[in-house]
């Protein structure tokens, strides 16, 4: 980590005394994200850090994106994001050796097309919007605590996605070949299909909350926190 971190201002060093920058290289992760259902914005409470079969739970989203911007003739700006989320949650049963594991995973890939307003010499406004394609997997199982390798009911569900992304962001670059940003960003999707070859669309249990997951998922909003290198 020590020498990556020393290798990421060595490169913005040496962008700074040689570049335009007129492109951005990205790093993000959202932390929060919330999908408009029962599931949790984090993965708080008793059971959480319970080693279940599937479910690797931890509190905060596992949600990460690498994006690339580009500054246009029209000063205007259009960036290519690719990102990756995934979380497990586990839920109690009235059995209290059996436990409910719930997991959502998204693959995304985005463009958005955004207009900067400059605040301040060092802070930025950025908002747009633009076409979104995501890739989801759902599944569900039932394990116990008194027999790791028990598991029965699973299901599991495959969906492709299209449709739209807007995001507003609040930009610091307290070097010209750095930017540190926060960023909300919402999706949309209009057009779902079924990728499942070999399931039926997933059945969350009805009968304890909050366990019931949006299938699919329409709506993805989400709070993201990100540094950039401007070249």
């Amino acid at each position: 980590m020590k020498q990556a971190f020393i290798l990421f201002l060595l490169v913005g060093l040496k962008l700074q005394a040689q570049s335009p920058y007129n492109n951005r290289l990205s790093f993000q992760t959202g932390l929060f994200h919330y999908f408009f259902d029962d599931s949790r914005l984090m993965n708080t409470g008793k059971y959480q850090w319970l080693e279940l079969p599937a479910s690797k739970p931890s509190a905060f989203n596992s949600s990460f994106s690498v994006n690339y911007q580009y500054q246009l003739p029209t000063k205007r700006l259009v960036n290519f994001e690719i990102s990756n989320y995934k979380k497990g949650y586990v839920y109690p049963t009235s059995d209290p050796d059996l436990f409910k594991v719930k997991f959502r995973s998204n693959r995304d890939l985005n463009v958005c097309f955004l207009t900067a307003k400059t605040l301040q010499p060092k802070l930025n406004l950025c908002y747009g919007a633009g076409p979104s394609m995501r890739f989801s997997f759902y599944y569900q199982d039932t394990a116990s605590i008194s027999q790791a390798s028990l598991n029965f009911s699973a299901n599991e569900f495959s969906q492709f996605s299209l449709g739209a992304n807007s995001r507003i962001s609040l930009e610091y670059s307290p070097v010209k070949w750095l930017t540190l940003f926060t960023q909300m960003q919402l999706a949309a999707f209009v057009y779902v299909r079924n990728a499942s070859f070999y399931s039926n669309k997933l059945l969350f249990d009805p009968y304890f909350k909050p366990a019931q997951f949006n299938v699919p998922s329409r709506f993805d909003l989400s709070l993201r926190f990100g540094a950039g290198i401007n070249f």
